[in-house]
């Protein structure tokens, strides 16, 4: 259930985001990523290093059962790394941004959240279903972003990002 929370709470505080004034933005974000973080940190300390290679922490949840499709997700040693650093890289993104991003913040903050839970999807899925829709989920956040916040040609940049990803 952890790893479901670490999915879940970058898409909590992007909600909030939205709903919240656009001057509340970056420290929702910030708190957003930090409570992230720390989920991130009680996984590490509740996984077996000596069972590194084997799947551990494991969750399932129905999701169309007439169709045998289940919501698998689980951790190795190498998608606890991973995990770890999407959760690092979440605050620094937010702190290093403070004087980049000065429009559009609900923009920015918020998608870069969903990109978040995105990407701690994709690590921790165990199932090809959960691995395809996360992967591909990841596409439309990272679209958004190059498109907007990019520097020259960047609404080409992302489409072709978009383009070559998705195919």
């Amino acid at each position: 259930m952890l790893i479901y929370a670490l999915i879940l709470a970058p898409l909590v505080a992007a909600a909030a985001v939205a709903a919240l004034p656009a001057s509340n933005a970056r420290l929702v974000a910030l708190f957003g990523t930090l409570a992230n973080l720390v989920l991130a940190i009680v996984l590490a300390g509740q996984f077996d290093y000596a069972n590194a290679a084997s799947y551990q922490l494991g969750a399932t949840a129905q999701f169309l059962p007439q169709l045998g499709i289940t919501l698998g997700v689980g951790v190795d040693g190498i998608s606890l790394l991973l995990i770890l650093l999407t959760a690092l890289l979440g605050p620094l993104c937010v702190l290093c941004s403070t004087t980049a991003i000065t429009e559009r913040q609900r923009t920015f903050y918020g998608w870069l959240l969903v990109l978040q839970a995105a990407m701690v999807g994709v690590f921790a899925a165990r199932d090809i279903v959960l691995f395809y829709v996360c992967f591909e989920f990841t596409l439309v956040p990272m679209f958004i972003l190059i498109s907007l916040f990019g520097s020259t040609n960047r609404k080409r940049a992302g489409i072709k990002f978009f383009l070559y990803t998705f195919t």
